[in-house]
């Protein structure tokens, strides 16, 4: 009996336009960007969808079913992206210095990819500054 009340409470919240407004990751008002991509956003973009940048940034579950605020605010999105690009620099510098380390490269390959890459992420972020 319990189950049920909890239940309609969930959805009384859903209702509730504060709690859908609420940004799903540090509870800021007015939270606007969306969560779940819509079908036709997930075939056009390259990136992962938002949801999944959450996911493997941190330790948290996401449905679209589950009954939380879909959405969340444009200083949580940014520090998501943020994370998110710092995780995959560092799962590519890993790789790199890997391969250096097995296959005896150029001490001096590495450091022209390390700085490749540091002028991929100032472009990166001048463009989408720009957006």
């Amino acid at each position: 009996m319990e189950v049920k009340k909890h239940n309609s409470n969930r959805k009384l919240k859903q209702k509730d336009k504060n709690y859908n407004d609420m940004c799903r990751l540090c509870m800021a008002k007015n939270a606007k960007v969306p969560i779940f991509p819509e079908k036709d956003e997930l075939k056009l973009d390259k990136e992962p969808p938002l949801v999944c940048k959450i996911m493997s940034s941190v330790n948290i579950q996401m449905r679209k079913d589950d009954g939380l605020p879909s959405h969340i605010c444009c200083n949580c999105a940014s520090k998501v992206q943020s994370t998110y690009d710092f995780l995959r620099l560092c799962e590519m510098s890993d790789s790199f210095l890997r391969q250096y380390l097995d296959f005896g490269l150029d001490i001096s390959w590495v450091f022209r990819y390390s700085e490749l890459l540091r002028v991929i992420d100032r472009t990166e972020e001048y463009s989408s500054d720009e957006q």
